[in-house]
């Protein structure tokens, strides 16, 4: 009698483990074909995670959560992890903090070893490697080479509302409405006004790898994504969509690596655009989008909601299909993707995931 209490004090026990795994980390049930198999976790706060200078590998990623940043490895392991009191930025090969008061920035690399410093006052943005000043005023930026020397700068009479750069270009929207397009050297190589709302403004923008297509979210009342042809410095819109509401935020906009899809956010979830067909889909979503990722080797994306309740992971693929998501209960959430693997942090926790096909 005794070891039939126990026995069914254990199912009991397991059966509500369970459920509280599946609640966690599968708001909706993954189809069949996919799996998604925990590696492992690392613990900002334990100093085993860590690995001494001369053990760093190149495969870096960077994270921040909260008021941390810092890099981990593929394997798993911390290379690098600082606290900031104010305001950060980090890529992939290096980090800066700095507050609203700074008179000039220190750019460090992955190590934690100063690559220089920038005698400029205002906020740094690293992208694509690229490092950029935004100056006071918020109309205006800079760009520096990593001797601390300024590239160029380019001025403009309205705020600056939206910013991306590839490589070799770079992309402004601003709070009048206007996109305006730059090469390497910060030259004017394109701009105009997409117009058709009630209000211009750009809520979000997003320049191809190719340098080809622009695309935003622009204005409010009457707000719409468009998508833009920039060649011979003559712009051209090709496609454009009056979206059902309104964002009066700063809205995500991304193209595919490939450059053939293009991501942006709608008032109601995740909108798909075709680039070539210009063919488009909505992916009903709840909670704001604060990011998009492919996650390389899977034909998946993943994007980061920020919900009432805490954050929730989306998994697309085929460019328009959810197959499942799950929740993660932090106050603060990064995702980062390398070779089918998914990283998670959440507060200060990072977990990796892998995700396979087949049963």
């Amino acid at each position: 009698m005794n070891n039939t209490k126990k026995k069914y004090v254990f199912w009991i026990c397991l059966t509500l483990l369970l459920c509280a795994v599946y609640i966690f980390f599968a708001a909706r049930p993954f189809s069949q074909e996919l799996t998604m198999e925990i590696q492992w976790t690392v613990d900002l706060n334990r100093s085993e995670d860590f690995v001494a200078g001369s053990e760093k590998s190149d495969d870096a990623i960077p994270f921040r959560l909260g008021n941390r940043l810092g890099y981990f490895s593929e394997s798993g392991k911390l290379l690098l992890c600082e606290d900031f009191p104010f305001k950060a930025t980090i890529c992939s090969t290096y980090w800066a903090t700095f507050d609203a008061s700074s008179h000039g920035v220190t750019v460090k690399d992955v190590s934690g070893n100063e690559v220089t410093k920038i005698d400029c006052e205002g906020f740094p943005f690293f992208n694509n490697q690229r490092c950029f000043v935004f100056l006071p005023g918020g109309n205006s930026l800079c760009e520096y080479n990593t001797s601390g020397e300024r590239k160029w700068m380019y001025e403009n009479f309205s705020p600056i509302t939206a910013f991306q750069a590839t490589p070799n270009d770079a992309l402004i929207g601003t709070a009048d409405g206007n996109l305006i397009c730059l090469d390497s050297k910060g030259e004017k190589t394109a701009s105009f006004y997409p117009g058709g709302s009630d209000f211009s403004i750009i809520l979000g923008a997003d320049i191809s790898s190719n340098g080809k297509f622009v695309a935003a979210i622009s204005g409010i009342d009457k707000q719409r994504i468009i998508l833009a042809q920039v060649k011979d410095s003559q712009p051209k819109i090709l496609y454009h969509r009056y979206l059902a509401g309104n964002i009066r935020q700063n809205a995500l906009v991304r193209f595919a690596s490939s450059d053939k899809m293009l991501y942006f956010a709608t008032p109601n979830g995740l909108g798909v655009l075709d680039v070539a067909s210009h063919r488009t889909s909505e992916i009903p979503l709840a909670g704001k989008i604060v990011d998009v990722i492919e996650i390389p080797g899977t034909e998946l994306w993943a994007v980061l909601l920020n919900q009432i309740n805490g954050y929730e992971v989306a998994l697309i693929e085929d460019f328009s299909n959810m197959v499942g998501s799950f929740a993660v209960e932090a106050k603060n959430v990064f995702i980062a993707s390398r070779s089918s693997t998914l990283y998670v942090g959440h507060d200060d926790k990072i977990s990796a995931f892998a995700l396979k096909r087949g049963l």
